[in-house]
This record gives structure tokens, sequence and C-alpha cells, in this order.
């Protein structure tokens, strides 16, 4: 299946285009305090993604080591470990992402498997939603260019490289979740297929069915020359029930709500980034690809702030005229704040190689923003170390 291809994808997310000046009021930030976590010898950890469970708690996901890790906040230390096993009544799939709901559900994702499963906070398999041979509906399939109507549900997160979750809407009870178009076309033609179709669809419970496909993608993915990148992530404010979609490659996010698009641009983009022509039939080499994904310029994540009603856009600064090769996780990076009516508040800088900015988590009294990264220069392997940070709007 043409989908097969997009795995070495995961490796070559490129960028795009700036459309204007902008002024966004300069911001600063307060550290509150900082959170360390002493972690024994024994305790091994590399998470792709994590989650807060209440206040007091968070979880994270280590795909290396198969397992859910808790910790407290409130008391600084790890709880325990649950252990996903590979084999017996409990198999679960590689997992790719998860959604921790409360301590009887949590969704897991396979993109191995294309599947989702549920599980307790004890590792036991509740439920198992096998997803194959998904198709589109007629009257939508009929606007996607080279597309055999078969699509493919999509999440995964990867520590460093990729953050690219899904959700849980607990009012609607439906799972949310990135859609990517099988394609027939050869080479770069099949962005075209994906750059036609929507790109978010919800999976719901009773049926076993995805509906309500939405989104659209912005005019610069509709050119000759254009980004390479079908993969965005998205956010869900459950007090609005709006959708906001973040791509990687524009000064734009979409509201599924409103059904438009809203510009929200970072003052530090400069069109430092790296376009292919979607009409070759041969595609690129790797080194090309990855050279984009690690340099280029990027709007790399977008978060909601339910205490402050307030979303935060996060860039990531271009690294392609550093004198070595910098890995995208030491780029200068800024957040970009904005209220649910699209009004920009401005816009704060922090200090490169320090902090995770995939990993951010709002909380009643402040951001708290995960230092535990590979290519942070303050990492402490014996501890777990987060800033609880106050935008000072």
């Amino acid at each position: 299946m043409k989908f097969k291809g997009l795995y070495l994808i995961f490796f070559i997310i490129c960028s795009c285009s700036k459309l204007k000046e902008v002024e966004n009021n300069t911001l600063d930030f307060s550290v509150l305090k900082s959170i360390e976590i002493p972690i024994n010898a024994d305790v091994q950890y590399e998470h792709s993604q994590i989650q807060l469970v209440g206040e007091d708690e968070f979880v994270g996901l280590d795909r290396n080591f198969s397992k859910l890790d808790f910790f407290s906040l409130k008391e600084n230390k790890f709880l325990f470990s649950t252990q996903l096993e590979s084999e017996g009544p409990n198999r679960i799939y590689p997992v790719s992402s998860f959604c921790y709901h409360n301590k009887d559900s949590i969704f897991l994702f396979s993109l191995d498997a294309s599947s989702f499963q549920l599980i307790n906070q004890e590792g036991e398999v509740m439920n198992s939603f096998r997803m194959v041979d998904n198709q589109y509906p007629s009257k939508l399939f009929n606007d996607i260019t080279g597309s055999d109507s078969q699509f493919f549900p999509f999440s995964i997160t990867q520590n460093g490289n990729f953050y690219i979750p899904f959700s849980y809407n607990n009012q609607s009870k439906e799972l949310i979740i990135n859609t990517v178009p099988n394609s027939y076309l050869d080479g770069f033609n099949d962005r075209k297929t994906f750059y036609s179709a929507p790109l978010i669809s919800k999976f719901d419970f009773e049926t076993l069915e995805f509906s309500q496909f939405s989104g659209r993608w912005p005019e610069i993915y509709d050119q000759k020359n254009a980004p390479n990148n079908p993969f965005n992530t998205f956010c869900l404010n459950t007090d609005t029930e709006d959708l906001l979609i973040n791509f990687y490659n524009s000064s734009e996010v979409f509201s599924v709500k409103e059904d438009e698009f809203f510009n929200v641009e970072s003052n530090s983009a400069k069109g430092d980034v790296t376009l292919f022509d979607i009409e070759n039939k041969k595609g690129y080499s790797t080194e090309e690809e990855l050279d984009a994904f690690n340099n280029d310029e990027g709007y790399v994540n977008l978060i909601y702030d339910k205490y402050q009603n307030v979303y935060y856009r996060i860039f990531k600064s271009s690294t392609h005229n550093s004198e070595e090769n910098v890995h995208k996780m030491k780029a200068n990076w800024f957040l970009i704040a904005f209220t649910p009516e699209f009004e920009v508040l401005g816009e704060v800088e922090f200090p490169a190689s320090i902090y995770n900015f995939l990993h951010i988590l709002p909380t009643q009294d402040g951001l708290l923003i995960s230092k535990e990264s590979a290519w942070s220069t303050e990492n402490n392997e014996e501890k777990y170390e987060f800033d609880l940070v106050k935008i000072n709007f």
C-alpha cells in the first residue's frame, strides 16, 4: 500500500514560507519554582509524551521500554510503572501515542497495528479496536486528488522528533485523530493527495466508525512548490468545542468550528524554509528531506491553557546558518499567546537548549515546562526536572 512509504516521512518533515511582517508584543516569563524528582538508578525512562493526571501527578509514555510511568508532583517522587505486555491475554500492540482519561480508561494508539486499545492503570486490556480498510464517504472522496478512497488514522510521539498525539472528548465520547489518505500517485506527486484531503476525524465508540472529517489546508499547500508535511498537530478547547489545527509550515491555524484560517505568526519567522516540487514523480533524496526537517523553521506545537483561556503556539527558528549540525531541540524557540478570538497577546522568547518545548503542561499555577531532553545543556539524568513558568501578559 502507498501508505507504507509514509513511514519514511517521519524523518523528513519540512516547512514553508512567511506571509508578512508581524510585530507581536514582546512578553517575558518568570520561573515560579523548579521541580526536581529524584530518579533511582533502576528506573529507566525516555518519554515520548507526558500528560497530567489531575493536578498532582503526571504520566509518561516510554516507547522504548513499553511502559507508562507515573510521578507525583506534590511529593516529588516516582510512583509506579504500568508495564505494557507484548504477549498473553493483555497483549498490547507497539504503542505510538496515548491519552489518559482516568485510571480505568487509558487509550493507546498503535500506528503499526492501526488500532486503538483501551486499558486500565494495571495494564489490563479492556477493549481493542482494529481500524483497517477505512473508506472515506463517497461525497468526500470525490474531492481528493489521486485517492483510492482509503485512509489511515495517524498519531505518533517520538522523543525529540515527533509530537502528534490524539485526543479524547469526554463530552461526545469520541477520539479525535489525524487521518491520512492512501494515494496511487508516484513520488512527491502523492502530496497532492494529502493536501486535498481533510486532516482530522472522530472515532465513534458506538458505531465503531470514523465520522466528521474536518480541516482544510492553507493556500501555500496548494502550489506547485509546497511544503512536505502531511502531519500536523491540533488541540481541543472543550469549553468552546473548537478544534484548532496547527500547521508546521504555515503562519495560519485553522478553526474547525469557524471553518476559517487565522494568522498567528511569530516575530522571528524569516521564511528560511524548504519547498518541494509536488509534481515531481521521482521524489527527493533522504539527505535533502532530513536537512529540511532538522533545520527549517516551523510551528512545532499548539497548546490550550484552560486555566488562562489562552492558546500557546510554539515556534522554533531555522538553524540552516549554524556552523555545525544542530538538532531541532537545540534551536531558539518562542511562545506566541493568543485568545480563543484569535487576538495575539504577545510573544516570549525562551532560552535554547534547556527546555523540551514539545512537553509543556498547563496547570492552575502556571506552565510546567520539561527539562527532560537529550539535547538539553542542563539535563540531569538523576532527576526529572520541570520549571513552573508564568507568562507575564
